[in-house]
Order: C-alpha cells, then sequence, then structure tokens
C-alpha cells in the first residue's frame, strides 16, 4: 500500500489495529505464548512497520504525525504488548524529531465500543473528537507524550 500511495502526502498516520488473545482460561502460569507473540506481532510490530513504510509520506506534509491509539486494558498478553508499543513508540520519537517528525500515543479512553462494552464511561464521539483537537494542536516538543484523549498526561 505505502508504493501505491507513493507520490501522496500523509498528516496524520494514524495506527489504530489492536487484537486482544486472552481469554479467561489465560492466567498466569497457563499462558498461551503462541497468542502471546501474535498479540505482540500485531500490536506492536505492526505499527513500528506502517511507520516506517509511510515515512516518506509522512515527510512531505505539513503535520508529519505518527499517532497511536492503546489501552489500558488488563491482562498479561494484551498489556505487555502495548506496552511495549509505548516503548518503541517513545523510542520512535526520539528517532524522528531530528526530522521534524513527531509521535504521539493515546489513551482513547474506556469508550462504548464492542471491546470496551456498553458500561464504558464516555461514547466513541468524545473520545474520537478530543483526539483530533490533540492531534490538530500537536507541536514537535510533545513528540512521544503518552496522552488520555482529554490531553491528560498517562503515566508510564
Amino acid at each position: 500500500m505505502s508504493q501505491k500511495l507513493a507520490g501522496s502526502r500523509i498528516d496524520v498516520l494514524i495506527n489504530n489495529a489492536g487484537i486482544y488473545t486472552d481469554d479467561n482460561s489465560n492466567g498466569f502460569g497457563r499462558l498461551d505464548y503462541q497468542a502471546w507473540t501474535h498479540s505482540l506481532v500485531v500490536n506492536t510490530e505492526a505499527p513500528i512497520k506502517m511507520a516506517e513504510a509511510f515515512l516518506p509520506q509522512i515527510k512531505t506534509s505539513d503535520k508529519e504525525l505518527i499517532v497511536n491509539i492503546i489501552s489500558l486494558m488488563g491482562s498479561i498478553l494484551y498489556r505487555s504488548s502495548k506496552a511495549a508499543l509505548n516503548a518503541a513508540m517513545k523510542s520512535l520519537a526520539i528517532e524522528l524529531k531530528n526530522q521534524s517528525v513527531g509521535v504521539l500515543t493515546f489513551h482513547p479512553g474506556w469508550v462504548k465500543t464492542e471491546m470496551g462494552g456498553p458500561n464504558a464511561l464516555i461514547d466513541a464521539e468524545q473520545s474520537v473528537t478530543g483526539m483530533r483537537t490533540l492531534i490538530e494542536n500537536f507541536s514537535l516538543d510533545q513528540s512521544g507524550s503518552f496522552v488520555k484523549y482529554d490531553g491528560t498526561p498517562m503515566p508510564w
């Protein structure tokens, strides 16, 4: 896909893919290592690959921003893959800062979606509106940040 878009500009690349490979039977002592590896590939390696593949298009834009959506959802497999994504994106922010490309990681909040469920605290519109505002107002000195959809800094 990157080759098909070789002449295009990408202002904001949003990595929002993720999988949750856990189930109630996969607790500590019963870890499914194949599922964990798959989770790491999709949740950690794929966003890095997307950034790598589309960096030329990002660098031709005015915004030059890579955004990652993660979650605080707790499980060993899912949480570890998203923690690895946080660390990888923090490193990517350091690597790309001298090229004026920013990296921002969001916790979208507990959102009423299929994954978030009906008891979640906010709807998708509120989450997306907040993240869009932060993207619109992004400055390079914020690169490497991990923030909630409303701009609240998230602890590492």
